[in-house]
Parts: structure tokens; sequence; C-alpha cells
């Protein structure tokens, strides 16, 4: 598998990522059990998604010639407004090491699932307790 198919790989889980993000939090205020689980199971495929990443970045060999290469494309400065500070954020996520971004994710992952967890758990004992 080359590298350039691993990047692509791993835009898709940053994009499962962040989608799960947002739905997770447009379902945070809804009280329906629908919303409860849609917003366990999208925190489900986030933790899964940053999981993945953490064993992509951490157990790929050669993600720094690869980032180094990249972070040789356009500078911040290119951009205006509030595309700049995204760029700045961007920029800095990227220039940091892999095995460093794969620990950020892996934490971010366990957060996710341990999310996850709480949330189906209490969805699940929610129907199956008697009232006394």
């Amino acid at each position: 598998m080359s590298l350039e198919l691993l990047d692509s790989i791993r835009g898709y889980l940053i994009g499962t990522i962040l989608i799960s993000m947002v739905l997770a939090g447009i379902t945070a205020s809804a009280t329906s059990k629908a919303a409860r689980w849609t917003r366990g199971v999208a925190f489900l495929a986030a933790a899964v998604a940053a999981l993945g990443l953490f064993f992509m970045l951490t157990m790929v060999g050669g993600w720094e010639e690869y980032f180094a290469a990249k972070s040789a494309g356009n500078p911040a400065s290119l951009y205006e407004g509030r595309h700049r500070a995204a760029a700045r954020v961007i920029q800095t996520i990227g220039d940091m090491r892999p095995d460093a971004l794969g620990i950020f994710f892996g934490v971010l992952g366990a957060a996710f699932l341990f999310a996850a967890a709480r949330t189906i758990k209490s969805l699940l004992g929610t129907g199956s307790r008697t009232q006394r």
C-alpha cells in the first residue's frame, strides 16, 4: 500500500471524525431515544476512526518524510480571515511528528469510545429497569 493511498484513507478517517462530532453536537440537546442512539453511534464511529488513525500513524513507517514533503506546500499566509486561522491550526497539527499525532488521535479515540459506551449503556439501562 502506497503512502498516497494511506493519505486518502487518513483523509476519510479524519472526515469521519469531523462528521461524527457534528452529528453528536446536533443531537446533544435532543432527548428522544433515536437522537441518543444516533449520538452513541456517532461517538462509536468517531472512536473507530480515531483509533484507526492512531494505529495508522504509529505503525506505518515513512510518514515523517511524507509530511515533510507535504509541508513544503502553501503557507498559511496565502489565506484571509478565518481561513487563515484554520490554516494555522491545520499547519500546526501537520507540523506535529507522526508519532505525537498518532498519540493525539489515540487519546481522542479512547475519549470517543468512553463517550459511546456511556451513551449506549444509558440507553440500554433505561429500558431494563423496573420501578419499585
